[in-house]
């Protein structure tokens, strides 16, 4: 430029040195002045498309004919806010925003400028395309299969469902492109019968987007060999339906709370949701005694309302389309896990049925054989069913009376388990829902009477290895854990026992009286009794007040042997205090009525008095009548070491009057001490231990009549309402 300039100059000055030398006026030159040229600017590429969230780069190209290009200003003429980088450099780069599914375009604009200020501009449209997640999930409705149901799929955080149709069979299949926003969003599959299934509502949880699509691998196909739950089933849906509930009625977004509400929830009560909507679906329609209330469309609807299901369940469990039901669900191949790799676990923690019972541990080894505490078996697996047949057992025999030749005859019996079978409902790196049958022989060693063969089949959760809860590190605490049971003098069972851990490792046992080592390793506590026994507990579930924890015991401290699941807490001691006693308890929280007419509960009254409640229906006429329901009076009182007592006392001749409430009132004597240490209390659940102590030898003139105390961790809830509506009972 300076050279061109010096030229201009040049050119000046000779036109007038020319101009001094004389000449005429017309022969005069006229000055020539070059204008500035302004720049040529375009953009490169000159159509171009992102991915959201992707780093995009794009160029100026810019000349100048008469020059040189000075500078480039960069800007977004459309109404995204965007951060460029290079944007005064003829390359400028940006991170391409977030969109939806339908897409968006970014709009830029540069501006070159040359070395005389003359500016050029260009601009371009960036079409920014959606990040997807591409799925297709393949599965079956079936209660039976639903023929031609209407299939949709719902995810989470939009509202909107895809839907499809299922094939005859009840096969369907459901093509999603979602966005990678939608990543956590959560999938539900739920199918709608038509015609003669129109009553038909079911529904399963499946998972994440993104957990759904890596399950499903590079073919973006998931299907009931990789996720089982892909199926939607009456199993599925009575396991939403307690599973919403659990969660206080809240849409369930995570997988990890998904799994920890089904590892909670009373599976006996599944199943009676389940026969129900079986019930409804397969039986209605032969008998419209059975069909849903007024006002429910179908199954689906029938489950988000918790009253309408609770009466629907209490009306048609008497009738004979239930038990039918309920053993079509129990043999219906659909509703078994065949498809999937299964990987027998070396453990499955079968946890309790309720808060009254204690849960199994099963041992499989690589080489076929097992064992569950007195329990040894071989294995098998095939189509993802597990069958344990027992070869050794310990074996108690007993005498009983049976009718031989039309006479009542004393005869030895062994009852004994001939095999137990697993097989999966669903299944999860934490563990697995399991319907599982045992075998049971009623045996007669001297064959007086042919052996009797029953079956047994029940739902359980059985955890894995994978979902052990790591015990937390701690430098001294407090426990109360179940544990084997152990008889002491002969009437004292104890089933759970106190366990105090003191900062230096040492600690004691309160009722077996005894001391220990204990350590936190791998996140279990390992306990070393003074006789070398090493035992071994392990956090199995916490989805109750109770937590529920495994006793396992070892020789050699290395291989353990899993003997029982029970309830237990490691925590500090707990006090009661007095605002809180006053309620009815009830060892179930169920909300259905089983239909047994069996039921058990104590109230406690603000004023001490403590009244303890059983119903039966012993004449078995379908009803309790006033006859049928007993009461013992007594009184309760808060210890001084904070656990609460609840005593049962009678008269001398052994009734119950509710003049005989405390033993010291002349012709009352104490029958029963219930005795409650408070570990746990979540709404109104009462994590307990418990000692029961019943004073046989206060009405007993044999001086070998021994009192019984029992010790064991229980869960009582507080209901706002009595089991049994005792003032509305009929007289017999």
């Amino acid at each position: 430029m300076y050279i061109q300039d010096l030229i201009k100059l040049s050119l000046i000055v000779s036109s007038l040195s020319l101009a001094g030398c004389g000449g005429s006026d017309s022969n005069e030159p006229t000055p020539v002045i070059v204008p500035n040229l302004a720049p040529s600017v375009s953009i490169a590429p000159n159509t171009a498309s992102a991915i959201e969230k992707a780093t995009f780069s794009v160029s100026a190209v810019a000349t100048d004919s008469d020059g040189t290009i000075a500078s480039y200003q960069w800007k977004v003429i459309s109404s995204h806010t965007l951060v460029l980088a290079g944007e005064m450099t003829s390359s400028v780069s940006f991170m391409a925003p977030d969109v939806g599914l339908s897409g968006d375009t970014v709009q830029l604009e540069v501006t070159a400028t040359d070395d005389d200020g003359a500016k050029s501009t260009a601009s371009t449209s960036i079409l920014i395309n959606a990040k997807t997640i591409p799925l297709t999930i393949k599965g079956l409705a079936t209660d039976s299969p639903l023929s031609n149901a209407k299939i949709s799929a719902h995810i989470a955080g939009r509202d909107i469902s895809v839907e499809a149709i299922a094939e005859n069979d009840g096969k369907y299949s459901v093509d999603l492109l979602l966005d990678d926003a939608e990543a956590s969003s959560f999938i539900s599959i739920s199918a709608r019968g038509v015609s003669q299934q129109s009553n038909a509502g079911l529904i399963s949880l499946l998972g994440t987007a993104e957990e759904l699509s890596t399950i499903a691998g590079d073919d973006n196909v998931l299907t009931s060999a990789e996720h089982f739950a892909v199926n939607v089933t009456n199993i599925t849906t009575a396991k939403y339906a307690f599973a919403k509930r659990a969660n206080s009625g809240k849409d369930i977004t995570t997988t990890a709370l998904l799994e920890s509400l089904y590892a909670g929830l009373n599976y006996d009560e599944v199943m009676m949701l389940a026969t129900a909507i079986k019930v409804a679906i397969d039986k209605s329609a032969a008998n419209n005694t059975l069909s849903l209330p007024e006002g429910i469309p179908d199954t689906l609807s029938l489950v988000e309302n918790a009253a309408k299901a609770k009466a629907y369940v209490e009306m048609v469990q008497s009738a004979p389309e239930y038990t039918e039901a309920q053993q079509e669900i129990y043999q219906d191949t659909n509703l078994v896990d065949a498809d999937s790799d299964f990987n027998v676990p070396a453990k499955y923690y079968v946890l309790p049925a309720d808060s009254l019972s204690r849960g199994d541990g099963f041992d499989f080894m690589p080489n076929g054989k097992g064992s569950s505490k007195d329990l040894t078996f071989d294995w098998t697996e095939s189509n993802g069913e597990i069958t344990a047949t027992i070869v050794g057992q310990d074996i108690k025999t007993f005498k009983t009376q049976e009718s031989i030749y039309g006479r009542m005859t004393y005869v030895k019996v062994q009852n004994l388990i001939d095999k137990i079978q697993f097989k999966r409902l669903s299944s999860s790196t934490k563990s697995d829902l399991l319907l599982i049958t045992w075998t049971n022989r009623r045996h007669y060693p001297n064959a007086e009477l042919t052996d009797e063969i029953s079956t047994s089949t029940s739902i359980s959760v059985a955890v894995k290895e994978a979902g052990i809860i790591p015990i937390e590190p701690m430098t001294a605490g407090f426990a109360s854990l179940t544990i084997d049971e152990e008889i002491i003098d002969g009437d004292i069972s104890v089933e759970a026992d106190l366990f105090t851990l003191t900062a230096n490792g040492q600690g004691s046992r309160e009722l077996l009286n005894d001391n220990f080592t204990w350590k936190v390793e791998q996140g279990a506590l390992f306990i070393t009794l003074e006789n070398g026994k090493k035992l071994r507990f392990r956090k199995i579930s916490d989805a109750g007040v109770a937590d529920i924890f495994s006793y396992e015991s070892s020789e050699d401290g290395i291989n353990f042997t899993t003997n029982i699941m029970g309830q237990g807490k490691i925590s500090p001691k707990r006090a009661w205090t007095a605002a809180e006693v006053a309620g009815i308890y009830d060892y179930t929280n169920n909300q259905f009525d089983s239909g047994d007419l069996s039921h058990f509960w104590i109230e406690l009254q603000t004023n001490g008095d403590a009244e303890t409640y059983s119903a039966i229906d012993s004449n078995e006429n379908g009803e309790i009548s006033t006859n049928e329901l007993f009461i013992a009076y007594g009184k309760w009182k808060i210890e001084d070491d904070g656990s609460l007592t609840i005593t049962r006392v009678r008269k001398q001749d052994g009734n119950y009057s509710p003049k005989c409430r405390d033993a010291a009132t002349t012709g009352c004597t104490l029958y029963h001490e219930r005795n409650w240490r408070l570990f746990a209390n979540k709404d109104n659940a009462y994590g307990l231990h418990q000692k029961q102590h019943f004073y046989r030898s206060n009405f007993s003139s044999n001086n070998n009549t021994l009192d019984t105390i029992w010790y064991g961790n229980r869960t009582f809830f507080k209901l706002k309402t009595r089991p049994v509506d005792i003032d509305q009972l009929p007289s017999q």
